[in-house]
């Protein structure tokens, strides 16, 4: 029964999220060959938080019960969606009038699995494509898996998934932002 409801608290969760990429997609043409090739560079050294250059201010974000924290630009916004299921999702993007679309969401669900996350298990969980997947260590000392999904409404997306404690972390963007967030999530901490 459990299972199920995370189900569909993921299924509402890629509906909010759809719908989120779909408002900010716009006419804007796919990444250029160069760009696509360079995208999965910043995941060998995602915990060297010295590769987190921005061209902005960066802000600080602290989740008071999750007790995660991270750096983000300060040109992104951020709107926070109760799931049902006890979770939430978090939406962090700049406004469309500031030029391209940049942005990310966080959603958080009780996850009953282990500690253990497969490309088997979110595709039987959630049903959605996942490619290439690669474990990746976050921050300080995150264990991630990182994988490239498909979405009929929004196109290609970088997708992090990790456990900590009794949730499950799914991070997904746009797949041309992949080196954006890998600089973004090279910032990530639990419990600080």
């Amino acid at each position: 029964m459990m299972q199920r409801i995370v189900i569909l608290g993921s299924s509402a969760v890629l509906a909010v999220g759809g719908y989120w990429f779909i408002a900010r997609s716009g006419d804007e043409s796919p990444a250029s060959a160069e760009f696509s090739a360079a995208l999965t560079l910043p995941w060998a050294a995602v915990g060297d938080t010295a590769s987190n250059a921005s061209a902005h201010d960066a802000i600080r974000y602290a989740h008071p019960r999750y007790g995660f924290s991270f750096e983000y630009p300060d040109t992104l916004r951020m709107e926070t969606f109760s799931e049902v299921t006890g979770g939430e999702t978090i939406l962090f993007q700049n406004d469309a009038a500031s030029g391209p679309k940049r942005g990310f969401q966080i959603a958080i669900h009780p996850f009953e699995g282990g500690e253990v996350l497969t490309r088997e298990r979110i595709m039987q969980d959630t049903g959605m494509a996942v490619e290439e997947p690669r474990e990746v260590i976050i921050g300080t000392n995150q264990p991630a898996l990182i994988f490239w999904s498909n979405d009929a409404r929004i196109g290609r997306t970088r997708e992090v998934w990790m456990i900590h404690g009794r949730y499950v972390y799914a991070i997904t963007t746009y797949a041309e932002l992949d080196a954006w967030l890998a600089e973004i999530l090279a910032t990530w901490r639990f419990g600080g």
